[in-house]
């Protein structure tokens, strides 16, 4: 159990909290943007995103599109406008359609070009970190998440983790993953499949250690914390 308590440790610690109800145009909207999204609470966020796309975006439901989006996308400058651009863009019922079908499609057939015709389908031509939330609160066991804090540890720490011929995330100088050129895009696709398998990986090592289940998605967290506190993690064999 040793070699594993600073997994565990690292992934009890993870703390991305953010206040839905900071987006700024909330009140067009009065039955989404209310909660505030904690650790605690991010196993249900996720399951009200997986629901509403399961039976379709009924109503009004596709805003939780939006919120995923501001939720992201917290820190960002121009978090409401892009979150207010998303919301419209799925407010169209074809936009809607393709969104649900193309991330199906994305779950089932995981390839570069399934994942272009995805962010496209998000409004997002050249996201490559917000389409793969989409992706990771749908299929969270088996997809993690990306940013560049995950990235930053990803270049750091690959080697030492028997991964030194995996691809490198394309990043700008300030960290964030850039994906505004196929060369770029394809690049960021084929390490973010290999990060998917190092997840599921570990998922499967830590589940068979502490006896309790662990996603690929807290494998993720618990890599997020490890890397912005500075507190490596071991290698589990």
């Amino acid at each position: 159990m040793n070699s594993a308590n600073r997994w565990i440790n690292c992934q009890k610690q993870y703390n991305w909290s953010v206040d839905l109800n900071k987006f700024e145009s909330r009140k067009k909207y009065p039955s989404h943007f209310i909660d505030r999204i904690t650790p605690q609470n991010i196993r249900d966020f996720e399951n009200k995103f997986r629901k509403s796309l399961n039976e379709g975006f009924p109503m009004d439901e596709y805003l939780v599109c939006g919120e995923v989006y501001f939720w992201k996308n917290f820190r960002s400058l121009n978090k409401n406008s892009k979150t207010t651009e998303i919301i419209e863009y799925l407010s169209n019922p074809e936009h809607k359609q393709i969104f649900i079908e193309s991330l199906i499609e994305i779950i089932r057939n995981p390839t570069h070009s399934a994942f272009v015709k995805f962010r496209k389908a998000c409004n997002l031509p050249n996201g490559f970190a917000t389409p793969i939330t989409y992706l990771s609160f749908c299929q969270s066991d088996e997809y993690p998440m990306i940013d560049k804090i995950i990235a930053f540890w990803w270049r750091d720490n690959k080697e030492r983790f028997g991964l030194e011929n995996a691809p490198l995330f394309s990043q700008r100088s300030d960290g964030w993953i850039q994906s505004t050129t196929e060369q770029s895009s394809i690049r960021n696709w084929n390490a973010y499949l290999e990060w998917v398998k190092f997840c599921n990986s570990y998922r499967v090592i830590l589940t068979n250690i502490t006896k309790t289940k662990w996603r690929a998605r807290d494998v993720e967290m618990a890599v997020w914390e490890s890397q912005k506190c500075c507190y490596p993690l071991d290698r589990l064999d």
